[in-house]
């Protein structure tokens, strides 16, 4: 159709994935090493074992509490004669 123009689309950078995975894989170790020697630089906890004599806990006083019983007034019921009524009307209705 078009004579005389030379078109040559662009090439694709052909990626090169081992080196990717390489420079992935180097990465990865270069923080595995870093993070490692970082936790490595802390102090060591003592681990000698020190044997004293046990300290003296503080005595417990104890005091003494009395309890008084409480001793309540009950109401003893002023109608008496009632309660027989009540009695047997509940005994009726209730065989």
């Amino acid at each position: 159709m078009i004579d005389g123009i030379d078109y040559y689309p662009r090439q694709k950078r052909k990626v090169n994935f081992k080196l990717w995975v390489a420079s992935l894989l180097l990465v990865m170790i270069v923080s595995y090493v870093y993070f490692d020697n970082k936790q490595g630089l802390q102090k060591p906890k003592s681990t000698l074992i020190v044997i004293s004599e046990p300290e003296i806990e503080q005595a417990v006083e104890i005091i003494p509490v009395v309890i008084a019983p409480i001793q309540s007034k009950q109401k003893i019921p002023q109608m008496l004669e009632n309660l027989d009524e009540v009695m047997q009307t509940y005994n009726r209705e209730n065989p």
